[in-house]
């Protein structure tokens, strides 16, 4: 966000202009204490028994036991840490295939948390005490009166559990929320007021443009940008009515549920989950929140202390297809991966590898496709090799996009290297059972995914252009048979 020159400069621009303020829905959540001290269930996040977002079980409680540093980056700041974190769900078995998800409930760090808190000495005083939400009484009898928003419980909670664990402070702030916080006195300053005044106006759209959208300004970098805030028990509801859910943050599970590790003392009445994920620089909200308990767990550990307290909630999401079906394992399958997007596949090739073990299915053409940035550095990469030494993966094309001596530097180079190939298995010229292709990745790795399948396509004479060519990959998506997980 700009200095405090800029801003000051953007206020005398707008000085002698009548603003027209965007309209600020009316306050209708009332907070009500409860007179006690909040009692925390310890093993509930605050969301847990709210509707969660395309969930297809319960929230449940995940005991760490076992974290796995996969990458080390070695203070290369062009390498991201990636771990490998083992989770069990105790005394309850969940079904769930290959390529599934789970979404773990995030947690804003104290720090976060702190900077609302301290605006306040309301706040600071009763921000432990048990609380429960409702609607206002003036907002009750409105013809139409508002809802509560899903994601905040109806059970008794406290402010500072809402605040850690619902709401997401660094979402982009709407105009209406910067109008209410200006109508229900959050801000003391006259100046700040006034700025915020201007960027919520129909005549600041130019800046509300610059300074919100294009330098990225969050709600919690207004926090810390302004300097007159006052939060109350009175206005604090505001933050609550506006700002949006602290979403839970998806990841592939990636391990079949047919295999357990040996080190593992499975009772059979629980669900153990593996999930791979990698560390930004800054790591987002729920990274962070892990990266905190994994330092907490092997410190746990190393001084020999118990480990049970380190836990996530999470839950199972609904399948959207990408998974390994019981009718893909005797199919071709093409995967293509980059980075953490090969976890869904180690739980695919666990899966074949289990399931050819117990001579439940016959031997099927498999081919990963993987890209990282460096070999010494490559995810899960004896793993796979090990893969390839059973025959569960049939064919590894592996691409390094930082080494200089690589043959291959990108997944989509690799495609169209093997155009013939690729393009004989989605169109079936080799007879049998049709292939399916599974691509996991972020949205340009995919885009360039598609594009070099297109020209795969018209290099092997399947067509004759890339229309066809198009046309030929969306009947493949149509069909179910070209598969897509992308992250943004």
């Amino acid at each position: 966000m700009s200095n405090l020159r800029e801003t000051y400069k953007w206020i005398d621009e707008y000085n002698d202009k009548k603003l027209t303020p965007s309209p600020a829905a009316a306050r209708f959540i009332e907070i009500v204490f409860d007179g006690e001290r909040y009692e925390s269930k310890a093993l509930e996040h605050a969301q847990f028994r709210t509707t969660l977002p395309f969930a297809r079980t319960e929230c449940f409680a995940a005991n760490f036991i076992d974290v796995h540093q996969l990458i080390n980056n070695d203070a290369n700041e062009s390498i991201k840490n990636v771990y490998e974190l083992t989770l069990q769900i105790k005394n309850k078995v969940i079904d769930y295939s290959p390529g599934d998800t789970i979404g773990i409930l995030p947690q804003n760090s104290d720090e976060v948390v702190n900077v609302i808190i301290d605006k306040g000495s309301e706040l600071k005083a009763k921000c432990h005490d048990s609380l429960h939400l409702k609607i206002s009484a003036e907002a009750a009898t409105q013809k139409r009166v508002p809802k509560m928003p899903i994601f905040l419980p109806a059970c008794q909670t406290s402010l500072y559990k809402l605040f850690q664990e619902c709401v997401d402070f660094h979402a982009f702030p709407k105009k209406g929320f910067l109008s209410a916080l200006v109508n229900y006195n959050c801000l003391s300053d006259a100046t700040e007021r006034r700025f915020l005044s201007i960027l919520a106006s129909r005549e600041g759209s130019a800046l509300y443009t610059t300074e919100i959208f294009q330098q990225q300004t969050t709600f919690y970098a207004l926090l810390n940008r302004l300097h007159s805030w006052t939060f109350t028990i009175e206005n604090v509801a505001v933050l609550l009515e506006h700002l949006p859910r602290l979403m839970p943050r998806p990841y592939s599970i990636s391990n079949s549920p047919l295999t357990t590790e040996s080190s593992i003392d499975y009772d059979g009445q629980s669900t153990i989950l593996k999930v791979i994920f990698s560390l930004n620089n800054p790591p987002g909200i729920t990274t962070r929140m892990l990266q905190q308990l994994i330092f907490k767990y092997e410190v746990e550990l190393t001084l020999k202390l118990d480990t049970r307290d380190q836990f996530v909630n999470a839950y199972t999401r609904q399948s959207n297809h990408f998974q390994l079906t019981n009718g893909d394992l005797e199919r071709p399958l093409i995967m293509i991966a980059i980075g953490t997007g090969v976890a869904p596949f180690i739980g695919f090739l666990e899966h074949i590898q289990e399931q050819r073990k117990r001579k439940h299915t016959k031997k099927s053409f498999t081919w990963l496709i993987f890209g990282c940035r460096y070999k010494n550095k490559q995810i899960c990469g004896e793993r796979l090799s090990e893969f390839v030494k059973d025959g569960t993966l049939s064919k590894l094309s592996e691409c390094f996009s930082r080494d200089a001596n690589t043959k291959t530097k990108y997944v989509q180079d690799c495609v169209r290297n093997e155009a013939t190939e690729i393009s004989n298995l989605l169109t079936d010229a080799t007879g049998g059972i049709a292939s399916k292709v599974f691509i996991c990745g972020n949205k340009k790795m995919s885009t360039d995914i598609r594009t070099a399948v297109e020209e795969s396509l018209v290099k092997a004479a399947q067509c004759s252009a890339i229309d066809d060519a198009k046309l030929i990959v969306d009947e493949l998506v149509k069909s179910g048979r070209y598969i897509e997980d992308i992250w943004i």
